[in-house]
C-alpha cells in the first residue's frame, strides 16, 4: 500500500462516526419550553440545514429565536408542526 492509501486508511480509522445529537435522541422527553439548534431540526424533519432555512422562509417551519449568537427553535412549536404534518 502506498503512503497516500495508508494515510487515508489511518484517517478513516480515527474519524468518529457521525453521532446523533443528544437533543434529537431525547426529543420526546424534552419539555415544550426547551429550544434546539438547527442540527436537531434538520434531523427531525429529515432534511439538510439549507432546507430548514428555506422552510422557515416559506413558513413551513416556525421561525427560530436568537439567544445571543445562537439560533434556536422552540420544541413545542416544532411538535405542533410535526403533528400538523408540517403545514403550520
Amino acid at each position: 500500500m502506498n503512503t497516500t492509501a495508508q494515510s487515508i486508511v489511518a484517517r478513516n480509522a480515527t474519524e468518529k462516526p457521525s453521532e446523533l445529537p443528544f437533543a434529537l435522541a431525547h426529543f420526546t422527553a424534552m419539555p415544550n419550553e426547551s429550544h434546539v439548534d438547527i442540527d436537531v431540526v434538520a434531523g427531525l424533519f429529515g432534511c439538510g440545514k439549507s432546507t430548514v432555512w428555506a422552510w422557515v422562509k416559506s413558513k413551513r417551519l416556525p421561525p427560530p429565536r436568537k439567544f445571543g449568537r445562537s439560533t434556536r427553535w422552540n420544541v413545542g412549536s416544532l411538535r405542533a408542526t410535526l403533528a400538523s404534518g408540517g403545514q403550520e
